[in-house]
């Protein structure tokens, strides 16, 4: 018995040494849910637009968006993420060769490109923090699934 015990509480260690580096609330699936800029929270301007961005254990991401009414038309990438505070760190490591034309113009969707986004979860929503011409805009993302 003390040596299951013991064998239990080593196997807990190693895993909690293992995933150390990952901060566990971030972990799962979030839909895109609305933005706040300069203190006023608004709707998602294209209603037709369904964003998720995954985070899995393995400190892989995925980025993707599609339009409803479009099914041809998406966006999607993978990448690597690390954190550091209040700060995620994400290195794109792989765009979809198949994505609708229009994604190449955008920022998210550059290869070997390197992200620092402050962001916090309150309340089970994430909010990312990026720049609009030198004024913070967060988009708020709600969790869908862990």
């Amino acid at each position: 018995m003390k040596k299951m015990i013991m064998v239990l509480l080593m196997s807990l260690s190693f895993l909690e040494q293992a995933y150390s580096h990952i901060n566990m609330d971030l972990i799962g699936k979030w839909q895109y849910i609305n933005y706040r800029y300069q203190g006023n929270t608004y709707p998602i301007l294209d209603s037709d637009l369904i964003m998720t961005y995954e985070f899995g254990l393995d400190s892989t991401s995925r980025l993707h968006w599609t339009w409803i009414k479009e099914t041809n038309k998406f966006c999607e990438r993978a990448g690597q993420y690390s954190f550091s505070s209040n700060e995620l760190i994400e290195f794109v490591t792989w765009i979809n060769t198949n994505n609708h034309y229009s994604c190449s113009s955008d920022p998210d969707m550059q290869p070997n490109k390197l992200n620092k986004i402050n962001y916090k979860i309150v309340d089970d929503k994430l909010e990312l923090e990026l720049d609009l011409s030198g004024e913070p805009i967060f988009y708020i993302w709600k969790r869908i699934s862990n």
